[in-house]
């Protein structure tokens, strides 16, 4: 909604004010953006999470390794940015159809576009409709960037942050993907070798659209295993 300052602090924020409403503790499941608010929520109450599922979640890229698609980089980087963010989320509204803007952000990110079912697109398009409603859209996409960015432009930081986490914790991601590279969930997970972990072959950014039924079976089949191993 329309908050004061939409960093990941309030995104977190918004997790814990829905945990509190569910009256639960959560299992979160995050992915992209998604993924570093979920450790972020978990690092801070642990004791409200019992479980958490990370997909493809924003991370440093290890050493020197480039990133998987440095023209996105430079995009994603320049929307993040207070000038040059507000102009292209300008041009973008202007010139993009609700629905051209989804076609191109899903096929930018995805490694099979063909493969995303046509209902899975039509709902994307109305939610980008209804966005377009909202003055403080652009605002808020663009603050959620620069915090994300803060966060993993600084590896020492992300890492020390997140070294302590004992959450039981599956960890997921697409071998083609080419917003969050491959070779940073390859080194989160050693950071974290009690994480279990599962890569979707010739699968993108965002493995719950482009493989579904994988993502829903693995992600169930890992949950009853932790279950039933807390019991």
């Amino acid at each position: 909604g329309p908050a004061h300052h939409h960093d990941l602090d309030e995104h977190v924020g918004a997790v814990f004010r829905a945990i509190e409403y569910l009256d639960a503790p959560a299992t979160l499941v995050g992915n992209s953006m998604g993924g570093l608010v979920a450790m972020l929520a978990t690092r801070a109450r642990p004791d409200l999470i019992d479980a958490m599922v990370l997909v493809d979640p924003a991370a440093p890229l290890p050493g020197r390794t480039p990133p998987p698609n440095l023209a996105m980089a430079v995009r994603i980087l320049a929307q993040s940015l207070p000038g040059t963010g507000p102009a292209l989320a300008g041009l973008y509204r202007h010139m993009l159809t609700p629905r051209r803007q989804v076609e191109m952000a899903l096929g930018s990110i995805t490694a099979r576009f063909e493969s995303i079912a046509p209902s899975v697109i039509d709902e994307a398009v109305d939610l980008a409709t209804t966005r377009r409603n909202f003055p403080w859209a652009s605002r808020a996409f663009i603050e959620s960037a620069a915090s994300t960015r803060r966060w993993v432009l600084r590896p020492a930081r992300y890492h020390s942050m997140f070294e302590t986490i004992e959450t039981p914790t599956l960890l997921m991601w697409g071998d083609r993907d080419p917003l969050v590279s491959p070779a940073a969930m390859e080194a989160l997970s050693r950071r974290h070798p009690d994480w279990d972990t599962k890569v979707f072959p010739g699968v993108g950014h965002v493995p719950q659209i482009e493989a579904p039924e994988s993502f829903t079976t693995a992600v169930v089949e890992w949950l009853s295993r932790v279950e039933n191993f807390g019991r």
